[in-house]
């Protein structure tokens, strides 16, 4: 089984090469793509970029060039909800684009995408087979770093989210439109407030050691 996973930038992803041994590495048009074999798991690992362009064209050429069977997409991303405080872990079962409010004006439903309800069970289980704690979330996603009460509360008003981020509505909505099954692991860095950007720095290292902690764990566990 091919599995891709992806992370926005260097510190999302470093903690795979300590885990995985014998990685080859290939320049594929845009991105470098890391692969390794894991039991029997063949793996390929990436840095998509930040954004919503740069993840959707990284994803999609995963798509066309390996065909994985699942994508896997880890980070870090900003809190909107009391609930998910700095560390915490969550599987994103829901996802919509923040910025596109303008849709409102004229009528146009948000689209929402969403995980797999039989992904999100077994992952539950496996969680807590383990006793790990990780959370279900809605994640808005959008081409902002917010670092703001204002910007954070406007979020909340265009549709109720846990987190924030960048890239995982992109992903998610590119895999769905190619059939390709995926899991996004976020581990909140930040409160999106006027502290994200110190916040940011001081955990986006620790923070996405835990998702790739998680996904390991999963491999361990035959998940896929």
């Amino acid at each position: 089984m091919k599995i891709a996973i992806l992370g926005a930038y260097d510190r999302e992803i470093e903690k795979l090469f300590d885990i995985f041994e014998n990685i080859e590495t290939k320049k594929l048009k845009y991105i470098e793509l890391n692969t390794a074999k894991y039991n029997d798991y063949e793996l390929v690992f990436a840095e998509c970029g930040i954004g919503k362009v740069a993840s959707t064209m990284a994803t999609q050429l995963i798509i066309d060039s390996i065909n994985p069977d699942y994508i896997i997409n880890i980070g870090v991303c900003g809190s909107l909800s009391k609930d998910a405080k700095i560390g915490d872990t969550f599987i994103g079962a829901e996802f919509f684009h923040h910025d596109q409010y303008h849709l409102n004006t004229h009528k146009i439903p948000l689209e929402i995408f969403k995980t797999d309800t039989k992904i999100i069970d077994r992952v539950d289980k496996i969680a807590a087979k383990n006793r790990v704690k990780i959370k279900k979330a809605t994640i808005a996603t959008g081409d902002a770093f917010i670092e703001s009460t204002e910007e954070k509360e406007k979020i909340i008003n265009r549709k109720a989210a846990d987190l924030v981020d960048m890239e995982s509505a992109a992903i998610v909505q590119t895999c769905i439109k190619n059939d390709i099954k995926f899991l996004i692991l976020r581990s909140v860095s930040d409160n999106a407030d006027e502290n994200a950007n110190c916040d940011f720095y001081k955990n986006d290292t620790q923070s996405s050691i835990k998702s790739v902690d998680f996904v390991k764990l999963l491999l361990d566990e035959k998940f896929f």
